[in-house]
């Protein structure tokens, strides 16, 4: 009978380990779940990790420049001299013409000196190109502003 006490014994022994063998397991699931891990981070793939990205320009809508409002982007404006007529009235004879005048051979006007007769002048605005560029994005259109992915640090949590 010692025998079998002795296996009755063996037979707790084993269900005892097997049962520790489940809690111990489960200890170190427990322990692994509860470990707190340092933060791994990643590089941002919105900036490359430069931590700034290029965007449209809100000042010009992308375009780097604006329409000049002086010509309204013609890059010419009526001439100041003559008001647009391409001709002023003659100084000498005071636009009559008489005695045909030698200043404007009778015609009582002149071509105008500053826009050469043609009505309009150079914008001095634009310098006759029609346009104005961006001080904000200095032309370019596109302007450097801080990632909102990483925040400007040019990394993120994964």
């Amino acid at each position: 009978m010692k025998c079998l006490g002795n296996l009755d014994t063996i037979d707790s022994i084993v269900k005892k380990i097997r049962k520790m063998k489940h809690c111990i397991f489960i200890c170190f699931l427990l322990l692994l779940v509860s470990c707190k891990s340092t933060p791994k981070f990643m590089q941002c793939d919105n900036c490359d990790g430069e931590g700034e990205i290029q965007v449209e320009c809100d000042e010009c809508d992308g375009y780097g420049y604006f329409k000049c409002k002086e010509c309204s982007g013609s890059g010419e404006v009526i001439c100041d001299e003559c008001y647009g007529k391409g001709r002023k009235r003659c100084n000498w004879c005071y636009g009559t013409g008489k005695d045909k005048c030698f200043t404007c051979n009778g015609n009582g006007y002149n071509d105008c000196d500053d826009c050469d007769g043609n009505d309009v002048i150079e914008c001095e605005n634009c310098n006759g190109y029609g346009k104005l560029r961006c001080n904000e994005c200095e032309g370019e259109g596109k302007v450097t502003k801080e990632c909102p992915d990483c925040e400007g640090s040019g990394r993120k949590f994964f």
